[in-house]
């Protein structure tokens, strides 16, 4: 299959819809055509609560989507966990030397579902819920090899373009260990977009005096020393997210 086309293919149609159910049926005759049987575009959440911002697109056996939320994988999933730590795409056989005894335990209950090998495409966005997209084969099938540097570009694409039609994306919480307070945080917001004291004060209906106070006290908390890096580190310890950055 030569790359350029078959992206370029991939590219046009995931342009043209207008919906993640319509990108989902895209995604399913995408992964068709590149030789896998499944794909799972999907953000690292634990599916048993309701997560806002959080995306999921796949067509995974229906058995094992339940197993998998009714016993809480999302939260240890070892693929997803790899996915969160790679620089680029990875087979999971190739990953699976790293795992441990509870990790490749997980991957045999999966294949008993029908999903037997993956090639995962990690997204990370400091400040948003980690992501991958995997394209998989059923059991007594091979990975197209041939076809992983396509399947790397298609999945990229593919998060990137859900993401943008989902809307403003999901930031990463940490239930007991955020560091801001709510005013803090929406201090924070309005000194990573450049307002002024003065411009920051008037915006939360507090004097510029009081609106410094507590950017000296963001300071503190994240460790910073001007605003360049308190809305570099404010982003890195998932307290904001660019999205919030735009007016």
């Amino acid at each position: 299959m030569h790359v350029n086309s078959a992206f370029d293919d991939f590219v046009r149609a995931a342009d043209s819809v207008k919906s993640l159910d319509e990108l989902q049926l895209v995604l399913e005759e995408t992964a068709t055509r590149l030789g896998y049987d499944y794909f799972a575009l999907t953000h690292h959440v634990d599916w048993r609560r309701n997560v806002s911002g959080a995306i999921r697109l796949h067509n995974y056996p229906s058995s094992w989507v339940d197993f998998f939320d009714e016993n809480g994988l999302g939260t240890i999933d070892p693929v997803q966990r790899t996915s969160e730590f790679a620089g680029f795409g990875f087979r999971w056989a190739a990953a699976k030397a790293g795992w441990s005894e509870r990790d490749n335990y997980i991957l045999a209950l999966a294949e008993g579902h029908g999903i037997r090998d993956g090639y995962t495409v990690p997204f990370q966005m400091p400040g948003e819920f980690f992501g991958s997209c995997t394209f998989a084969v059923r059991p007594g099938k091979a990975l197209p090899a041939p076809n992983l540097t396509l399947t790397y570009l298609i999945g990229r694409y593919a998060f990137e373009a859900a993401r943008r039609m989902a809307g403003p994306p999901g930031i990463v919480t940490r239930p007991g260990t955020r560091i801001l307070t709510d005013r803090q945080h929406d201090v924070t917001v309005l000194v990573a977009r450049g307002m002024t004291n003065k411009e920051g004060g008037r915006h939360l209906g507090i004097s510029p005096f009081t609106f410094r106070e507590h950017v000296s006290d963001i300071y503190e908390r994240l460790g910073a020393h001007d605003r360049v890096s308190l809305t570099l580190r404010a982003i890195l310890n998932c307290e904001i997210n660019f999205s919030q950055l735009l007016p």
